[in-house]
């Protein structure tokens, strides 16, 4: 088996992203062929019809073939991924509830939606370690809880804070399992933190969309709009006047962001670099290195293909190297010339 590490997070990005999102041909064509047969039918019948087509005619390798036949799953994960909604609260979409639930209700009850994290985070309980939590830690370390899990505990002695250490520790271990405010609700702490998502709002296009976005975040709240806005007309000057807390949150949740960040720009700034590969495959490409220093370079261009294997991805990193030599031996005589 082949181990390499990859230290550089934008050619594992680009690795990722390019495998991910190889090119299939023949898939379109077929797509549009399956919705051009199901033209009159309804559009729950043409969804299942051209998602039969999509399983059935995509294009994939042996291994996952033989993975598929033998039921053999896919990918296996030990930490899951919680979506956090960060909208303006008019914006954020709603899931309604069963029917089983909206029959209990009242004739006059409002209460039909279902609670999104950002709703339970707003009535967690009134217990001093969730004063400084936000809601990016929240929506990590919380999910609903079981019916088995609910008999196991008793939800008033859970709610309870230790009393043996001061009110505003906020290393002071999260409590395993807490009750909604004026809600049934359980919810159990996570064994393994989640990784919480969001959409990723552009501060130079919609700043005040991506300031009210970090303050949702990272700051902790009970009532949206008036801790977040306080005094404040827009919610820029309150991500100022919060920009200490909010930052030091942010660091701890989301510590490679930064990182990631600087790739983008990277790549907006710079486009893809030239040898990005070149850290996933450094013994290939020490091979590569090895044999054009061993060719002369007046006969380089004739015994490329002779000499040297006929792998796509070498010959292609080859030709990179043999055009930037072939410029500098252009330049070297013009400067000999000269």
């Amino acid at each position: 088996m082949d181990l390499q590490f990859v230290c550089d997070a934008y050619a594992c990005i680009s690795y990722i992203v390019a495998y991910v999102t190889k090119d299939e041909k023949e898939m379109s064509q077929m797509l549009k062929l399956a919705a051009s047969e199901m033209r009159n039918a309804d559009v729950k019948t043409r969804l299942k019809h051209i998602g039969y087509v999509f399983l059935g005619n995509r294009e994939i390798s042996a291994q996952e073939a033989a993975y598929r036949l033998l039921g053999i799953p896919l990918k296996r994960c030990n930490t899951k991924v919680v979506w956090i909604p960060t909208d303006f609260k008019e914006n954020r979409i709603s899931i309604l509830k069963s029917q089983n639930l909206l029959d209990d209700l009242e004739d006059d009850s409002t209460d039909v939606y279902c609670k999104s994290i950002v709703d339970k985070y707003a009535i967690r309980p009134f217990i001093p370690i969730f004063s400084n939590t936000c809601l990016a830690q929240f929506a990590s370390m919380y999910d609903r809880a079981t019916s088995q899990s609910k008999s196991f505990t008793n939800d008033e002695s859970e709610n309870e804070q230790d009393p043996s250490l001061p009110e505003t520790d906020v290393h002071q271990e999260l409590p395993k399992i807490i009750t909604l405010q004026d809600t049934d609700v359980i919810m159990k702490k996570r064994t393994n933190p989640a990784v919480p998502r969001w959409h990723v709002v552009s501060e130079n296009k919609n700043p005040e969309k991506y300031y009210h976005q970090q303050l949702l975040l990272f700051v902790p709240w009970r009532r949206e709009e008036e801790d977040l806005l306080k005094e404040n007309t827009f919610y820029e000057e309150s991500y100022n006047d919060m920009l200490t807390i909010l930052t030091e949150n942010k660091n701890h949740i989301a510590e490679y962001a930064s990182l990631v960040s600087q790739a983008v720009e990277q790549f907006q700034e710079n486009g893809p670099p030239q040898h990005a590969w070149d850290m996933l495959d450094p013994e290939g490409n020490l091979q590569i290195n090895d044999r054009i220093q061993k060719i002369g370079k007046t006969a380089m261009m004739t015994t490329m293909r002779n000499n040297l294997l006929g792998h796509n991805y070498i010959d292609h990193q080859l030709q990179v190297r043999l055009e930037s030599m072939k410029y500098q031996t252009m330049s070297s005589k013009k400067l000999y010339v000269v």
